[in-house]
């Protein structure tokens, strides 16, 4: 059922914010949403671009999470080959990341702008599957290569007993009734994001007018 409960998203409201994901990670809700604050462009080989800016809301939790802008890029709307929706918004997100306070910043200037590009465009009816990328914590409280000094464990993937850490495996349940692992322990590669996260996340958009 949850898989079915989206988001809308109208392109054509600007200057609005509109969420685009809702999820709790270790012990924080939180909710991201979106501003189109230009109207979307269509360009010759069919791609379509908008001008937008994205806002974190911590809603509760004790760790304050905000987005990392340090690299702009990874702010990316990547078309997907399956038929389950037609594009994955990665968005980068830092624990421990201070907000734009909205009572200091006029209309939001000090956020940055992100051009988004659609490479195979963008209409009516389109899904966009919004996953965190998160960073990993602090290098002086989280070492990922050395779990067992680390200062840090993450709550989702790792438990301590005594000296010892324990990973927690997850299966995913299919509708056949057949079951496949899902991803149990830190890579490097990928870091802790909602891919492969055993966490529920409303996290699917769908375009309207």
């Amino acid at each position: 059922m949850h898989e079915n409960l989206r988001f809308n998203l109208k392109l054509e409201k600007l200057n609005d914010w509109q969420p685009v994901i809702a999820t709790e990670y270790i012990g924080t809700f939180y909710m991201v949403y979106i501003r189109f604050i230009s109207t979307i462009k269509e360009h010759s080989g069919g791609e379509h671009s908008a001008k937008c800016q994205f806002y974190l809301q911590n809603y509760r939790g004790p760790i304050t999470f905000g987005l990392d802008h340090s690299k702009k890029d990874d702010f990316a709307a990547h078309k997907l080959s399956d038929d389950m929706f037609d594009y994955r918004l990665n968005i980068p997100i830092s624990i421990f990341e201070k907000n734009p306070d909205p009572d200091q910043a006029k209309e939001f200037e000090g956020i940055p702008v992100v051009n988004l590009v659609f490479t195979s465009g963008l209409y009516e009816k389109n899904t966009i599957e919004t996953e965190v990328i998160y960073r990993d914590p602090p290098s002086n409280i989280f070492n990922p290569h050395d779990l067992k000094n680390s200062k840090f464990l993450h709550p989702l993937y790792q438990f301590r007993e005594g000296e010892n850490i324990q990973h927690i495996h997850y299966k995913k349940y299919l509708k056949d009734g057949t079951s496949v692992a899902i991803r149990s322990k830190y890579d490097p590669k990928e870091g802790y994001g909602t891919i492969g996260s055993p966490t529920c996340d409303a996290k699917i958009s769908e375009i309207i007018k």
